[in-house]
């Protein structure tokens, strides 16, 4: 009699999960924003919020939310965008994610 393989579903992820502090070294970090031309209005809303040392240093450094997005075809992500503050922003990441 042939042994009987099955597999357990594996539950979705949920919650937020924080990697790692804040820190100073901008190489210390495995993924930057980029462009604010593609998503102007989350940009403008992190600018409002930014404070004066933020504005002078024109940097922002704030968490963001990944959710992948898998492709019911291939079972594999297809995207992961991020979030900050609820609004979406585009990102840069390494090729291995």
């Amino acid at each position: 009699m042939p042994k009987v393989v099955r597999k357990r579903a594996k539950s979705a992820p949920q919650g937020t999960l924080q990697f790692g502090a804040q820190c100073e070294t901008d190489a210390d970090y495995n993924m930057f924003t980029v462009s604010e031309s593609k998503f102007p209005e989350s940009f403008a809303h992190l600018w409002d919020q930014a404070s004066d040392d933020e504005r002078a240093a024109q940097r922002i450094r704030r968490w963001a939310v990944l959710t992948p997005i898998t492709d019911p075809a291939t079972k594999r992500v297809a995207d992961l965008p991020a979030s900050i503050d609820g609004l979406r922003v585009p990102f840069l990441r390494q090729p291995h994610l």
